[in-house]
């Protein structure tokens, strides 16, 4: 069972700070440290809290909580003897309370120090050490917990001409969290090694790296799974690059390889190696001609190994390789009109099974691309046809052919009036689930105008329809967004509405599981879910005010509504906040209003939160 988190007591810690605070900024009477070494700032602030929760639930208690809290913080830089031998950074921060009215920044309790330093910056050799800490308490949300993260770092360099840029680290992390209740706590540590090597040589760039990571994680306890989980991952990789031909001609290559083993608490045990080859060839021999090609390569090798009798199991992917080959076209044929053409080729080599599964992908995009000026209007639009074909394990064969047009128009002037307008629509046939498609059709209509100095408008509309069909069923979205917004100098203000509805149909059960790849879905057997019906509104307001250079007042409202067939869910937000900056002063407050209804089968539920907060803040520096 664990542990309930430690309560840190605000008082206890603001006063330690504000110790630490004067100790450094008095000086030592026997020697006093140069100004122009050492620069020490922060900021003192203290605040109030108080949250209500509401429950709509009948019998449910109402909940309020008030907290006088207060934050720290200070910032040390300086150097050691000399700005190029050991320039250092210290950072000390501690927090208890809320600087925000949303759920995220409500009653938390924030500890964070680190410290950063490079020896001989300015060398060819330089070494860089950092390390930095953070304790986390949220004890006001949902589940309190407790939560401890670390970052230990090491990073030398080596930059000498005439040698390769060489970087070797180590770096550390780890977090362990713990929960107030008997859910679960969560450890994780990771250490990483790692090492670089760049160049160039004869006109050829060249970079090796490797890196090891040992991983070691107990996320799974509690649940009756493995509590301990172990991962060690090791990766190598490497490129080169040249340009050829006066930099007409760009050659590019890649390898990876990396292993990798999990191992649990059980016994249970998995590893895999997997590598992963590129090459790519740009070819620009004209202003208007440019070439493409390339060539991938893809293998993966998984073993595993279970006790007998484990409760565990771990998943096992098929071991395969696959290649492609792609290459690409363009052609500028007029100053307006572009052509191009892309040719893809897969090829896998799945493991023995009897399912059928695909084995050869063949891809073919062709279209064009225009764009003119006419009669002061922009026009623009663009095709693009797709052929794909496949054959699979058992020999069967299959091929489609999709289409994808889009087209924008732009007239006038922002002075007056800039009007545009875009359509798309495009359908991608699925070549695996014949019959089976996705189709996405979209129009939207904007228009622009600095007429009504010193304001500038924006106006847009705009309809989307979504319909998918493929082994799950039939689905079918259509949504409208209407906006409208207004800018100035020192105000922003801006209104949208959204309405959406969506059904769907689903094939009954075990139909889909009895087809082969190639065979058509059987459309004509689809029943209309009840399930899938769904209407959506949405409306939101916001306001942003700069009266003042020093003075920010902004408002944010939303309410969005939500029926599907069984429930009816309403959710409204309310959140309204200010800030003023005087000097090295600043206050700045907020207020929110969260209301959730749920109606679930004539049983109401929800929850009203109000939330508020005000801060003081005063910034500071020693010297």
């Amino acid at each position: 069972m664990a542990t309930k988190p430690k309560t840190r007591n605000p008082a206890k810690a603001i006063a330690c700070g504000l110790m630490v605070f004067y100790a450094c900024a008095l000086p030592a009477p026997a020697q006093q440290l140069p100004a122009e070494r050492w620069r020490l700032n922060g900021s003192l602030g203290f605040q109030f809290v108080q949250s209500q929760n509401i429950p709509r639930a009948a019998r449910t208690p109402r909940s309020t909580y008030q907290v006088f809290g207060g934050d720290y913080r200070l910032h040390l830089t300086g150097f050691l003897s000399d700005p190029g031998f050991l320039p250092f950074s210290v950072h000390f921060s501690n927090r208890y309370g809320a600087n925000e009215v949303d759920t995220s920044g409500y009653r938390v309790a924030l500890f964070n120090w680190g410290v950063s330093t490079t020896w001989l910056p300015s060398r060819p050799f330089p070494l860089r050490f950092f390390y930095n800490r953070t304790s986390y308490d949220s004890s006001g949300i949902l589940f309190g917990q407790n939560s401890d993260y670390s970052l230990l770092g090491v990073e030398w360099t080596v930059r000498q001409a005439g040698l390769p840029h060489l970087q070797v680290g180590y770096l550390r992390s780890s977090n362990h969290v713990r929960l107030a209740t008997s859910l679960t706590d969560n450890d994780y540590l990771q250490e990483h090694r790692f090492a670089s090597l760049r160049d160039d040589w004869h006109d050829w760039q060249w970079e090796l790296g490797f890196d090891d990571f040992a991983t070691r994680s107990d996320f799974l306890a509690g649940i009756d799974l493995p509590s301990t989980f172990h991962e060690t991952l090791r990766v190598f990789n490497g490129s080169v690059r040249r340009t050829f031909w006066q930099t007409k001609a760009d050659f590019r290559a890649d390898h990876r390889a990396q292993w990798r083993r999990n191992q649990f608490q059980n016994g249970a045990a998995s590893s895999a190696s997997e590598s992963y080859t590129s090459t790519n060839l740009i070819l620009h021999p004209t202003s208007r001609l440019r070439a493409s090609a390339g060539y991938n390569f893809v293998r993966v090798e998984l073993q595993e190994n279970r006790p007998l009798g484990a409760p565990f199991v771990v998943l096992q992917a098929p071991t395969f390789s696959a290649h492609l080959v792609s290459a690409r076209l363009e052609y500028r044929l007029t100053g307006q009109l572009n052509l191009f053409q892309d040719l893809r080729y897969f090829h896998t080599s799945p493991p023995q099974t009897e399912l059928e599964v695909r084995k050869t992908l063949t891809e073919s995009l062709s279209g064009a691309n225009y764009r003119t000026r006419w009669h002061g209007a922009e026009l623009s639009a663009s095709y693009t046809g797709r052929l794909q074909a496949i054959r699979t394990t058992r020999g069967a064969r299959a091929h489609t052919f999709s289409n994808d047009v889009e087209g924008r128009i732009t007239w006038g002037q922002l002075r007056s009036v800039r009007l545009s307008g875009s359509v798309r629509y495009g359908k991608l046939n699925l070549v695996e689930q014949l019959n089976g498609f996705s189709e996405d059709q979209r129009l939207r209509l904007e228009a622009q105008s600095d007429w009504l100095q010193p304001f500038r408008l924006h106006a847009w509309a705009e309809h989307t329809r979504i319909v998918l069909l493929n082994l799950s069923g039939r689905t079918e979205t259509e949504q409208t967004n209407l906006g409208l917004q207004m800018q100035h100098r020192r105000m922003t203000v801006s209104a949208g509405h959204t309405f959406g509805e969506g059904a769907g149909a689903l094939f009954p059960a075990g139909v889909t599981l009895r087809l082969r790849l190639t065979q058509p879905l059987p459309v004509e057997q689809l029943l209309a879910s009840p399930l899938l019906e769904r209407t959506m509104r949405s409306t939101t307001l916001q306001w942003i005010l700069r009266p003042r250079q020093q003075l920010d007042f902004s408002a944010h409202w939303r309410a969005e509504h939500s029926r599907f067939a069984h429930s009816d869910q309403r959710f409204k937000i309310l959140e309204l906040r200010a800030r003023y900056r005087l000097a090295k002063v600043i206050l700045e407050g907020g207020w929110a209003q969260y209301r959730t209804a749920i109606a679930l089968r004539e049983t109401p539920s929800g929850l009203r939160i109000t939330r508020f907060y005000l801060r003081l803040t005063r910034e500071f520096t020693v010297f």
